[in-house]
């Protein structure tokens, strides 16, 4: 008998080849390409992503300075500097120490850190920043936002129906334009990422209402909420309810052929996926609701006033000199915020493409959904009205040209794509529109100047400015003319040696999409400088040295004047010494109106300014010890030098005369309103803040013998969430703890809960008995409690959600 073996499984090509072909690897390594050739120098040549050398150009770093250090890398980018990184420093600080890092006391005397989500700390991408090494993390959060934000425009694209090779031409517009670029190293750049996918997900429910679609709405639109620029992501939101309304009522036919789910169930699965979102990223959210609740402003919005030659930089963007380059030839408003450049050639397509033989509706939805973001954008009627519509009035529109960035880029693809599907006819009508809008802006701008009189000179510039001093307005204009009309003109010669030489559609489009790489490259190349990692993180500067050592549980301050800046606000914050200034959006409105009353400036940068008349009152009722005035200066003659960083004339100066940061009190005064305390407060000597606080909403002293005087008390703790003291009362009183009045702090007195009350309208009271106690302030937000609850019991629901639906397709399979 033949001993027959068991069959030799066969191996199902078919299924590789599915999988393959669902699995975009060619477009993924078009973007990992491209991604490596913007960031190779940080990804994997050793240097750091940041522009942080702007530092050495200040007090004390500059005595520190390098010699080959001559200019900063990117003058402009100073805010990922001054906020981003000292911001995620703390947090990657106080996890290592076993805290959250939810309260930073670094800044205007205690703020909340996560609550005011500027470095979107529940953020996936984020989390890189918390291990491993913290230089290296910033060139990897990039490099993956920029792969999320090309992947999303590209899965976007398909859903809307391009063709792979468009849709990578839609991906590589949006995901390598400026707007992204420039904010790269911002929370923007991370909304930017994930408005494609919260776009597509809320099209997908719009259209056919499938409760596994409704789960990745709430997922999408929760990682948006946690992309830490609440201003943004309303105009991004805004942006995918917009695109929700289209296929909500668009009757798109089911392509499976089963029947479509009624508009009420679309709609309710469409409120129910955002609303999940919302509960999913509850844990950011409702400290960030507690935090405006008692906020100094939030508004970035109004009427706006810079003027629409800006437009100029969707065409143009170099037309003012980029901060990077030709320096000195800046715009009506700062560079980063003006960039809506996709390329030139995509451009062409997107206006060209909207002349093609009947558009689809789709086509047309994303070339009225374009031109409204223009507007809104834009100083125009639209953007009057919207601004002074409630809500949208806090938001600066000029923000929307994100929307204009996506929209422009899916209009580039379906140009292409029409262009691919038009006759012979229809090819010549879309180049003919082409070439005269690329003929037009470049005639307009060069109306008044030769545009062959520095010819040669100009295109020895391009591919884009070189680095330069001072440029010549005329000159640039020239450059960026002859750049627009190179770039374009080569897309249109593509596409018409495609339809004249018949050269394949693969090749043209391949060929078309380098050249849209080439543009946006080399037009955002050095605007992120990617440095050294000594000149990103430079040895501590003795100045600072000398106060990590000396200041104890007291503050510090730099100072500002207005030529320089001894240490700016919030770079303390990285060497873990207290500052009472802030460079920071929003404060709170106890802090803000204290400062104000001292006659300090309350915008967004709050360096303490010593010209001001009160500006010794307000360095005491904040318990400011030391200060490091500007280098080379001495600084007001009631601060006394105590340390000279000779390297570069940098002075520490000390404050003999600053309340302690803890004490208790005997007598008071009472008052209610924060206004009335801050006037009170701000009107008060010195000696009348310690013996005499200014209470609010507390019972008066009772007429009694006289008051002993004031007595110092001992820290035991000194964390940045947790604060426990020891005292030695006399007789009943208020201990007065000088960091910021905020709810979600909780004390304690000898175990036993205690009333906090404001003190000198900005700081902590709790009442205290004769004898000796502990007295300890703990923050705990019941606001981070209640959402973190709200958020894990969403996030179980959208797993559960997700298995029983695989379970039901697995089970009806089968």
């Amino acid at each position: 008998m033949k001993l027959r073996l068991p069959a030799r499984p066969t191996h199902d090509k078919s299924a590789g080849r599915r999988l393959y072909q669902r699995f975009p690897l060619i477009p993924l390594g078009v973007f990992v390409a491209l991604i490596l050739l913007v960031l190779s120098p940080s990804l994997l040549g050793g240097k750091i992503l940041t522009s942080g050398d702007v530092i050495f150009f200040q007090g004390p770093f500059n005595g520190e300075k390098p010699a080959s250090l001559t200019a900063e890398g990117n003058n402009e980018l100073f805010d990922p500097v001054l906020v981003f990184q000292p911001d995620l420093i703390t947090i990657r600080r106080a996890l290592e120490g076993g805290e959250l890092g939810l309260w930073t006391p670094y800044q205007t005397a205690g703020r909340p850190l996560w609550a005011s989500q500027q470095t979107a700390p529940l953020f996936p991408l984020t989390w890189l920043a918390f291990v491993g090494s913290f230089w290296r993390s910033l060139a990897l959060i990039a490099a993956l936002k920029l792969l999320l934000a090309a992947f999303g425009a590209y899965a976007l694209g398909r859903w809307i129906g391009l063709q792979k090779g468009p849709a990578v031409l839609a991906a590589v517009a949006y995901a390598f334009c400026s707007y992204i670029n420039d904010e790269l190293q911002f929370p923007l750049s991370a909304v930017m990422a994930m408005l494609p996918w919260a776009m597509m997900m809320a099209g997908r429910v719009g259209r056919y209402g499938r409760a596994l679609d409704a789960l990745g709405l709430m997922l999408a639109v929760g990682l948006t909420l946690l992309t830490g620029s609440p201003e943004l992501i309303s105009i991004a939101l805004g942006g995918v309810a917009a695109y929700a309304i289209y296929e909500l009522t668009a009757g798109v036919p089911d392509p499976g052929g089963g029947a479509q789910a009624s508009r009420r169930r679309r709609l309710g699965l469409l409120v129910g996926g955002g609303i999940g979102g919302l509960a999913l990223s509850a844990t950011a959210l409702a400290p960030f609701a507690e935090f405006l609740g008692v906020a100094n402003t939030t508004s970035r919005g109004g009427v706006g006033i810079y003027p629409n030659s800006i437009a100029y930089s969707f065409l143009f963007p170099e037309l003012w000199g980029a901060p990077d380059k030709a320096i000195g030839q800046f715009g009506p408003i700062n560079y980063t915020e003006r960039t809506a450049y996709i390329g030139a050639f995509p451009l062409l397509l997107a206006v060209g493409g909207l002349f093609a033989r009947r558009p689809r509706r789709i086509h047309l939805f994303w070339g009225a959904f374009t031109i409204v973001a223009v507007l809104i954008a834009m100083h125009t009627f639209l953007h009057d009205f919207v601004s002074e519509i409630p809500g949208p009035d806090k938001v600066g529109m000029l923000r929307a040209l994100m929307l204009i960035d996506l929209g422009g880029a899916l209009l580039a693809g379906l140009g292409l794509q029409a262009w691919l599907q038009a006759d012979r006819r229809g090819r010549r009508r879309m180049a003919g529109v082409m070439v005269l809008v690329a003929l037009a802006p470049a005639a307009f701008l060069l109306r008044n100047v030769g545009p062959f009189s520095h010819f040669g000179d100009a295109l020895g510039q391009l591919p884009s400015l070189s680095r330069t001093d001072v440029t010549p307005k005329e000159f640039i204009k020239q450059v960026v003319a002859w750049r627009w009309l190179i770039f374009g003109g080569t897309g249109v010669l593509l596409l018409a040696l495609s339809l004249w030489r018949r050269i394949p559609s693969q090749v043209a489009i391949a060929a078309v999409i380098a050249l849209v790489a080439a543009d946006l490259l080399t037009l955002n190349a050095g605007y992120n400088p990617q440095i050294p990692l000594a000149e990103a993180n430079p040895p501590k500067p003795p100045a600072i040295g000398y106060l990590q050592s000396h200041v104890g549980h007291q503050r510090m301050s730099g100072t500002l004047t207005a030529t320089a800046v001894g240490l700016q606000a919030n770079l303390a914050e990285r060497y873990a010494l207290r500052d009472m200034g802030s460079y920071n959006f929003p404060k709170t409105a106890r802090w803000a109106d204290l400062w104000g009353a001292y006659e300090q400036s309350t915008g967004d940068q709050n360096d303490w300014n010593p010209a001001l008349p009160r500006s010794h009152a307000v360095l005491d009722a904040f318990a400011v010890s030391y200060v490091l005035p500007p280098a080379t200066e001495r600084g007001p003659s009631y601060l006394k030098p105590v340390f000279d960083q000779i390297q570069a004339g940098q002075l520490v100066l000390k404050n003999p005369t600053a309340l302690p940061r803890a004490w208790v009190a005997y007598d008071w005064r009472t008052t209610s309103g924060q206004l009335k305390a801050a006037a009170l407060t701000a009107s008060s000597n010195t000696a009348e803040l310690r013996e005499k606080p200014v209470l609010e909403e507390v019972p008066t002293q009772p007429a009694a013998a006289a008051a002993p005087h004031s007595s110092p008390v001992t820290f035991l703790a000194d964390k940045d969430e947790y604060v426990s003291l020891h005292a030695d009362v006399k007789r009943a009183g208020y201990l007065v703890l000088d960091d910021s009045y905020y709810p979600g702090w909780q004390a304690t007195v000898d175990g036993h809960r205690a009333r906090i009350v404001p003190a000198n309208e900005n700081f902590r009271a709790v009442a205290v008995t004769a004898g000796e106690h502990t007295i300890d302030f703990r923050y705990r937000p019941s606001s981070f409690r209640i959402g973190a609850i709200i958020s894990i019991v969403a996030a179980l629901t959208l797993l559960g959600g997700l298995a029983a639906l695989l379970w039901r397709r697995r089970k009806s399979v089968g």
